[in-house]
């Protein structure tokens, strides 16, 4: 109905210190969208502190009636009072969005220009706007973030988010890290259901992570279930149009105000169908048998396609593939089709274990000779060991327990940020760590009935020689171990910020607590070679505090070397570690103790561990799906602190979590894992992340169906050779230019002669080796020569420039 532009637009921009108004009224039942086709305007951080400079584009939305009893600002109008119902202000960033819902509008559109810098002007345009008529109208959030609407029957309406296309942030605001939550509840007439098509969705989700977490759109499709689907970038391509069970739809849009990187968030329509009778299969295919495969390693001769050649063998190793023992082993299935992943299948291997090979120093080592009783249970005694992130192990049936407990260090830690400053080893199993507030100890706490007679004493398990630390728990050691203790100068004591504090939770190892200082006494023994291993429970891991210079080595685990810098704001300044008095006559780091390190930082202390993970076992990994074959990716995330953007590279960067497998599950000869929701891709992977194993599968079943914008087969070959031409090729070397070598992956490549002057590739896909039938809603025109012509509808190509190369979209 109506367009405005910026006075000069797009030639000339106004002049500095200007205020334009623009007043639009809008009739009752019209349904008008106001969209910013130009938005090139000047405001920079600097104008924010000049009068009335704040924003350089504000709209005011006003209502004739009065929605709500709440006191509201009023505008007058050609005598008419207009009550307010949304504001929107905005500076360069994005521009203004907004649809009416029905209602008699009236728009108050005002533009200011603060542009001191005439050397700017020509290179901005100014500002087009545009009021459409529009096919929905809109379901609005409300001022408590929630709004509830109703669809008539074959209608639709709008839905986006708070500040869409832009997230709701002005400078000098103070960042507030707790979640926004916006929710539509959204019902139609009965016999009628929901369809949701997201027109725009950019929802950032943490690289690397596999699935979304802090930022998320999570749509219920009927009332009262708990049954729920979740997206975010890193899955959205799986979205589609979504169908409700009922009458009913609930979404539910999860955001963190950030300094930088925030998403622009979500626009989507809604409409009313009528309900269909949805014709679902009770059988999906194996999409896995029998195509292509690899892993991260191989152990001779156990490939990676023994995983899909529908041999359901066992317990013969050479029926199974198998990689090496290394660090996040991974194994993959190349669907080579677009397929929609419902689950997998897994048969694990159950033979005997192979005695595994030295790999990058680990050795694993079989001694069922050693202290047998102790595979069943952990030795008796009161102690305590770090937690790792898999937690506690499991509390006995006798009469000793697991019990938990927390210490918080209050004190200032510098994140890294890259790889030039390690903090902690990378990937580091210790559960805490770094917070933004301070930092965090978690322990797992052994407490027995100590009620043992001497009759039964051979037959539990007792700790063995050996060279190694853990905690002390109670008013002594259990036999063998010596006391020793370490002290943190968390805070210093003329810091007067009594907001923040440390603090203790749950069942501590014995420690002097205060609220400025730690100190944690440790039993340390040094009886034994390091290098013959000890034996322990082997259901899950754990974590031993390092002694010398070596991890103690425990049967049938692999161990790992961890460390961990506290941060501590008390500065020792030309002092000699081993002459530190935390009080009184007691030293700092009073022998013996776990092995530190004071010189690699300005402050604090680095305390060093050893992480022991289970060996030949199927679990602790997660099953992905991917649309690329890259094994690795790098991309960037924004820091909320410190308003910068970082780099990150992690394995299978751009895959998504189907389900998982945790460490301290029960082994499984098989195990059918359903993804949490329908996940489409082209790749499944078996990953083991920060797992240091050999991963070993003797069958890989893969639950899916080919999906919407599949490959039409260049690299199946469904799409014959006879259908692939070309302007030229160069014959100098024969067929190896031929245009049938452009097919993905092939290992040749298609290339024209010089002097062509035209270089052109053609595929006909009335050709196609395939009977598919593909629906047409194009009219045909000539079938004379054809008994049926199917047509395609092409949504995107890829090309790979060079033999070998990953292929990009």
């Amino acid at each position: 109905p109506v367009t405005i532009t910026s006075p000069g637009y797009p030639n000339h921009y106004p002049p500095a210190f200007r205020r334009y108004e623009w007043i639009i009224t809008v009739n009752e039942g019209q349904w008008i969208e106001m969209v910013f086709p130009e938005y090139d305007i000047i405001h920079y951080g600097a104008y924010v502190s000049v009068p009335g400079c704040r924003y350089a584009t504000k709209v005011d939305i006003f209502h004739k009636q009065k929605t709500n009893n709440e006191s509201t600002e009023t505008f007058t109008y050609y005598g008419n009072e207009w009550y307010l119902v949304h504001s929107i202000r905005r500076e360069k960033s994005s521009p203004p969005y907004y649809v009416t819902d029905g209602s008699e509008t009236l728009f108050r559109l005002r533009f200011i220009t603060c542009n001191q810098d005439h050397s700017l002007i020509n290179n901005r345009k100014g500002f087009k706007v545009e009021f459409r008529l529009s096919k929905c109208p809109t379901c609005n959030i409300g001022p408590d973030f929630s709004t509830n609407c109703t669809v008539e029957p074959d209608h639709c309406l709008y839905i986006y988010s708070q500040g869409y296309p832009f997230p709701h942030y002005l400078f000098g605001k103070k960042i507030n890290h707790e979640a926004r939550i916006h929710q539509w509840q959204i019902a139609t007439h009965i016999n009628h259901t929901l369809q949701i098509e997201f027109n725009d969705f950019d929802i950032i989700s943490t690289p690397g992570q596999h699935y979304c977490d802090n930022d998320l759109v999570t749509i219920y499709g009927e009332k009262n279930t708990e049954n729920k689907t979740d997206y975010c970038n890193i899955n959205r391509f799986n979205i589609g149009k979504l169908h409700s069970k009922s009458n009913y739809m609930r979404i539910i849009l999860r955001t963190s105000l950030r300094k930088v990187g925030n998403s622009r968030g979500i626009h989507a329509t809604v409409r009313s169908i009528h309900q269909q009778r949805l014709i679902k299969s009770n059988w999906v295919k194996n999409a896995a048998e029998g195509r292509p495969t690899d892993q991260s390693s191989t152990r001779s001769p156990r490939e990676s396609s023994l995983a899909v050649d529908n041999n359901f063998e066992q317990r013969e190793a050479t029926k199974c593939s198998s990689t090496n023992y290394e660090r996040e082993p991974w194994w993959r299935v190349n669907l080579q089709k677009r397929h929609r992943i419902h689950g997998v299948k897994i048969f694990s291997y159950l033979g005997k274990h192979e005695t595994p090979l030295i790999q990058s120093n680990i050795l694993l080592k079989h001694h069922a000779d050693i202290s047998p009783q102790c595979d069943r249970e952990w030795p008796v005694g009161n102690y305590a060991l770090p937690m790792p992130a898999s937690g506690c192990p499991a509390s006995k049936i006798g009469g000793s327990k697991w019990l938990s407990g927390k210490r918080f260090h209050a004190v200032q830690h510098d994140k890294p940020y890259d790889d030039k400053i390690r903090y902690w080893s990378e990937n580091i199993m210790l559960k805490g760590g770094a917070t933004s507030t301070g930092i965090e100890q978690h322990f797992c706490v052994h407490e027995d009935d100590n009620q043992k007679t001497t009759e039964n004493l051979n037959e539990t398990c007792t700790w063995q020689p050996g060279k190694y630390c853990i905690l002390q728990y109670g008013n002594s050691c259990p036999d063998g171990f010596q006391i020793g203790s370490i002290t943190w100068f968390d805070k210093s004591l003329n810091n007067s910020n009594s907001n923040l504090l440390n603090f203790v939770e749950g069942t501590m190892p014995k420690g002097d607590y205060t609220t400025h200082n730690t100190t944690l006494y440790f039993c340390c023994r040094e009886d034994g070679d390091p290098t013959k291993p000890i034996n322990l429970p082997k259901t899950r891991p754990f974590y031993l505090f390092q002694y010398g210079r070596i991890c103690q080595e425990v049967a049938d685990m692999s161990e790992m070397e961890h460390f961990f810098h506290y941060e501590e704001e008390v500065v020792l300044y030309g002092a000699l570690p081993d002459l530190v008095f935390a009080s009184g006559q007691k030293l700092k780091f009073q022998d013996p103790h776990p092995r530190i390190e004071v010189t690699l930082f300005d402050r604090g202390l680095t305390l060093h561990y050893c992480y022991y993970d289970i060996a030949d076992k199927l679990k602790g990994f997660q099953v992905l799906v991917d649309t690329t074959p890259d094994t690795f990716g790098y991309g960037r995330w924004y820091d909320g602190d410190s308003g910068l953007s970082r780099p990150v590279n992690k394995p299978f960067l751009s895959a998504v979590e189907c389900a998982s497998f945790g460490t301290t599950e029960e082994e499984f000869a098989n195990i059918t894992l359903n993804c949490t929701q329908p996940i489409e891709g082209q790749y499944v992977i078996i990953f083991m992340k920060d797992r240091q194993d050999a991963l070993q599968l003797c069958e890989v079943v893969v639950f899916g169906e080919e999906s919407c914008g599949r490959p039409l087969g260049m690299a199946t070959e469904e799409i014959l050779d006879s259908a692939i031409t070309a302007s030229t090729f160069d014959s100098s070397k024969g067929l190896v230019y031929h245009p049938y070598n452009v097919r993905l992956n092939s290992f040749a490549a298609w290339c024209t002669t010089n002097t062509d002057p035209e270089k052109h590739i053609q595929i006909d896909l009335r050709l196609q080796n395939s009977n598919i039938v593909f629906d047409s809603k194009l009219p045909m025109s000539d079938e004379s020569n054809w008994n049926q012509v199917n047509y395609v509808t092409i949504v995107g190509a890829a090309m790979q420039g060079m033999p070998h190369g990953f292929k990009s979209y």
